[in-house]
């Protein structure tokens, strides 16, 4: 786990990079437009370089888009006659309500076992940065409206107060900023291969560019590092002689080590994003779904509520346990390949989450902590 605050993670990164001969590093550089070059595939458009904002042309073998979640490229693609990326976007996100704190010595307070919690319509997020720093975030889905006073500094305050776990973390810290509200959280993910072919060659698009999660997960720095990883090897094997071959592979290699993990978190999305509007509804039975998946990933959020010391026990038991997979069986000759759980495991099937309550008083939803439970189906 990178326990750093993003500005400091790109400060060290830049220092990094001032050091590395033949890089040049433009600061303040917006691009404009994408320029082109003779096509290596038929109907599609080959980047050669960049326009940027000031009127510089930039000319490169290959042009990365690292632009984030709300990258131009698509934008841009289409203005050169391509077809542009296939987006798959979710309706609904979340919102995210922030404070970072320091400490006086610099040292750390007490830190919760559990770093994230999710209650019936709240998740809570304890985070620990650099130099004795912190932020407490408390994610809610972004159609509650109720909760949309967590944006005012006495109602998030109150809130964070109601959970025994992370309450001190504010108190205890002297305040670094303001609420800080992001919202927008949708999940997003962009296919640059259709049919089987590139978008476009001589440019390839990582991290939030390619794809989003849940900021709530912290993953986006580490899936973004691994994905520049990626093409970095690959680079290093195929060059760019090839372009169309070069888009195919990493489009390969992208799907095949990070497209699960997205999509899984994708699919805990609009999973959570449900759970929490059956509460908001208060509909008489909590949401249910079919998905084994979502019930095994969810099962632990219920349990750890219940239990501080499960986390101690989870870990011991993984070590002694190891990392054992499922066999793979046939249940017939020729017939489909279908794996098993290794033996000792179970199914695991959340209980009702904390339900929240009116609180007149303070005019925003307060969280209760019923007797939780979880069960194990066979």
């Amino acid at each position: 786990m990178m326990a750093a605050r993003r500005p400091v993670v790109e400060a060290a990164l830049t220092a990094v990079a001032a050091r590395v001969p033949g890089l040049t590093v433009r600061r303040c550089t917006a691009v404009s437009a994408l320029l082109t070059g003779r096509e290596r595939v038929p109907g599609r458009p080959h980047v050669a370089g960049v326009l940027t904002r000031g009127g510089d042309v930039v000319h490169a073998d290959l042009v990365v888009d690292a632009g984030g979640r709300n990258s131009p490229v698509g934008r841009m693609l289409r203005d050169l006659g391509a077809p542009g990326p296939v987006e798959e976007r979710t309706e609904a996100g979340f919102l995210a309500c922030t404070r970072y704190f320091r400490s006086a010595d610099g040292r750390l307070p007490n830190w919760p076992v559990w770093r994230v919690a999710h209650y019936d319509t709240v998740s809570t997020v304890a985070i620990e940065g650099d130099a004795g720093t912190w932020a407490v975030s408390l994610g809610v889905s972004g159609g509650d409206r109720a909760l949309r006073a967590l944006r005012e500094p006495g109602a998030w305050h109150r809130t964070v107060a109601l959970f025994p776990d992370i309450a001190h973390l504010a108190e205890e810290g002297e305040p670094m900023s303001g609420i800080m509200a992001m919202s927008g959280m949708e999940t997003r993910h962009r296919q640059f291969v259709i049919d089987g072919l590139p978008v476009a060659t001589g440019l390839l698009s990582i991290g939030d560019a390619w794809a989003t999660t849940n900021p709530l997960f912290g993953l986006g720095m580490s899936m973004s590092a691994l994905h520049a990883t990626l093409l970095r090897d690959l680079l290093r094997t195929e060059g760019t002689g090839d372009p169309e071959k070069l888009a195919l592979r990493f489009d390969e290699i992208t799907r095949a080590s990070l497209s699960p993990m997205q999509r899984g978190l994708a699919e805990w999305d609009r999973h959570r994003l449900a759970e929490i509007d059956a509460a908001i509804r208060d509909v008489p039975a909590p949401y249910e779904t079919e998905d084994r998946d979502w019930h095994f990933k969810r099962a632990p959020d219920t349990a750890k509520l219940r239990d501080p010391g499960l986390a101690a026990r989870l870990r011991g038991h993984r070590h002694a346990a190891g990392h054992r997979r499922g066999d793979v069986h046939r249940s017939r000759p020729g017939g489909k390949r279908r794996r098993t759980r290794p033996q000792g495991t179970a199914l695991l099937r959340s209980g009702p989450l904390p339900r929240r309550t009116p609180d007149r008083d303070r005019g925003y939803g307060r969280m209760s902590l019923p007797a939780l439970g979880w069960r194990f189906l066979s």
